[in-house]
């Protein structure tokens, strides 16, 4: 079995008022809808990896992370005969850019959704959970925010 590791970002922003996530349509595979993510490099740290595949992935520039939310998606798939063992790590970041972004020569369209429609379009029910966590740290720094 083969060992893999991605890093990648929940992409949220704040556009007249409202929150939405960023979400991605991969091409290859199953199609599925999720977050950006891919491998680091060479010497590259998870914040390092997760800030340029957001980049590279959305088009987006002005990305800011939020501190402490890191969490850890893990599962098994077949890919050529071959077994694989994938961590992926999740940050939480947050927009800044005016456009929406670009769609990378992955993927085949994006969307940014509000949060229940962001739910319901997500394809794996553990991107659904990390969705969920994110949703409920953004809320809690918002609440901070605005007592």
């Amino acid at each position: 079995m083969i060992t893999r590791k991605s890093v990648g970002a929940i992409l949220f922003r704040e556009k007249e008022g409202t929150k939405e996530y960023f979400l991605l349509r991969r091409k290859i595979l199953d199609r599925y809808w999720g977050f950006a993510k891919g491998t680091p490099e060479k010497e590259e740290t998870e914040i390092q990896t997760a800030l340029r595949e957001s980049k590279e992935e959305s088009g987006l520039k002005k990305i800011q992370l939020i501190e402490g939310f890191r969490e850890e998606v893990h599962y098994y798939f077949e890919e050529d005969n071959q077994e694989y063992d994938k961590l992926v790590v999740f940050f939480l970041a947050k927009v800044f850019d005016k456009g929406d972004g670009k769609v990378s020569h992955e993927h085949e369209e994006l969307k940014w959704l509000e949060y229940e429609k962001a739910l319901s379009q997500i394809t794996y029910e553990k991107d659904k959970n990390l969705l969920r966590k994110a949703e409920e740290t953004v809320s809690k720094i918002k609440k901070s925010h605005n007592p």
